[in-house]
């Protein structure tokens, strides 16, 4: 067998190298050492990790197909796609900035794909409205952002008194930025 095992093509042994590293490759599949306990925990925890994001990247795809075959998102609630997005991300960046492996975090990436551009987009332009901006123009800039808009049509569905409110303020503001944008008032 381990003629096979030794001979594997330069894909499979490259790919098997990368997960697991060189002593383990060599170990656990060059020479079926199944007796090296380090190294058999270490590949079969890494193979779960992975097993985790591939499973991740398809866990959401049958959700996915019902909603685009019914051409409706009734009965989900955004308030929790958005939170569950939100926690997503949250994990996904910490995980990143701490430098941990990716087969540890790695399905945050891939369990919310129709969502992800716009929390991308969210979290780049609110840090580079809080770290390099002015705040009329973080002000004029935060109403073009689309998280805006769901808390609006969050907050008109479920708490309408409050939603009519923000919409009021929203148009109200809409308008008075504009003028100010356009009458190159400071700092514009």
């Amino acid at each position: 067998m381990t003629a096979i095992t030794r001979n594997l093509p330069w894909f499979v042994k490259d790919l098997g190298v990368s997960i697991v590293g060189e002593k383990c490759y060599t170990s656990i599949v060059e020479n079926l050492d199944l007796a090296d306990i380090e190294c058999l925990k270490y590949s079969l925890s890494k193979g779960l990790g992975l097993g985790i994001v591939v499973g991740g990247s398809i866990m959401k795809v049958p959700q996915l197909l019902l909603i685009v075959s019914a051409r409706s998102a009734r009965g989900l609630s955004l308030t929790s796609y958005v939170l569950e997005t939100l926690s997503y991300a949250i994990t996904l960046a910490y995980s990143y900035r701490n430098e941990f492996p990716f087969s540890t975090y790695g399905e945050n990436l891939f369990l919310t794909p129709a969502i992800a551009p716009h929390v991308i987009h969210g979290l780049i332009f609110c840090l580079l409205l809080l770290f390099a901006s002015h705040t009329q123009i973080v002000l004029r800039q935060a109403a073009s952002m689309p998280l805006t808009y769901w808390a609006a049509a969050w907050l008109l569905v479920e708490r309408p008194k409050l939603g009519k409110w923000w919409v009021g303020w929203s148009v109200i503001w809409g308008a008075v930025s504009c003028i100010l944008w356009a009458a190159f008032l400071p700092p514009a």
